[in-house]
């Protein structure tokens, strides 16, 4: 039910050419609401040792419904394979759904019929690891088109910088 597909029917700037959506017939970017589902799509990622600022961004458009219906991110060990299903997992915007259990939530979002832009920064204990990256599609019955739609995904590593603050004024 309403699984992640890659195509091009998302069009709202900056989106372009190809993006990951939820579609009800491969397609469109629209779902069955009345059908519960829990899917998702993931991908390997190495940080290489000392590289422990990691800024994970993305583009995405979700309506949805309150904690129902939204897209999730997570990381996980290699050893953790999702697994979709008809059941859905539940309210909630950081709780694990079972075909990923294991993982760590990193953020969420919905109930956006716009293009928005997700910054989210991944724990430093990630560098020097190999890691899946997976994002989740949850949804019950009931709900506000569009389904989630993400694009533009980036996952930049680097050494920490050496910050140095010059102040001035009145302290008290």
């Amino acid at each position: 039910n309403n699984p992640w597909i890659i195509g091009t029917a998302v069009t709202s700037a900056p989106f372009s050419g190809n993006s990951a959506y939820i579609s009800n017939n491969g397609v469109a970017n629209a779902y069955t609401d009345i059908n519960n589902s829990s899917n998702f799509f993931w991908r390997d990622v190495t940080v290489p040792a000392g590289e422990t600022a990691i800024t994970l961004s993305f583009n995405w458009i979700c309506q949805g419904e309150s904690t129902w219906d939204n897209w999730q991110v997570f990381y996980a060990p290699t050893t953790v394979v999702p697994t979709g299903s008809t059941t859905h997992p539940g309210s909630g915007a950081t709780n694990v759904p079972a075909g990923i259990a294991g993982a760590t939530w990193l953020g969420n979002g919905n109930l956006q019929g716009t293009v928005q832009t997700a910054t989210i920064y991944l724990p430093a204990s990630l560098a020097g690891t190999t890691f899946r990256l997976i994002f989740h599609w949850k949804n019950d019955s009931g709900g506000t088109q569009p389904p989630a739609s993400i694009d533009n995904i980036s996952l930049i590593s680097r050494a920490p910088g050496t910050f140095t603050s010059i102040v001035t004024g009145n302290w008290n």
